[in-house]
């Protein structure tokens, strides 16, 4: 059973996991994974660009809208530079 979301919490579009999306109401696997690959291509800008993800309805994202935000990309971590030798 997934852990219901507090009044008031948060989830950042741009940094949350699929199992974290999937507290969502109205989520489940397929449209947490749908949302991560999404904002792979193209981090959110705002929470309403959630309504591109192919599956979310306008209705969905007014039930919702109260908790998600979208606040910078996660940045991945620079890679390691080889030591020459």
């Amino acid at each position: 059973e997934k852990k219901a979301l507090a009044p008031g919490e948060r989830l950042d579009l741009n940094r949350a996991g699929a199992a974290e999306l999937m507290r969502l109401p109205g989520v489940g696997r397929k449209r947490a994974q749908a949302i991560v690959a999404f904002r792979a291509q193209k981090p959110f800008r705002r929470p309403e660009d959630v309504l591109r993800v192919k599956g979310l309805s306008r209705s969905w994202f007014e039930r919702v809208k109260g908790h998600l935000s979208a606040g910078e990309p996660a940045r991945n971590p620079a890679p390691a530079q080889a030591r020459p030798r």
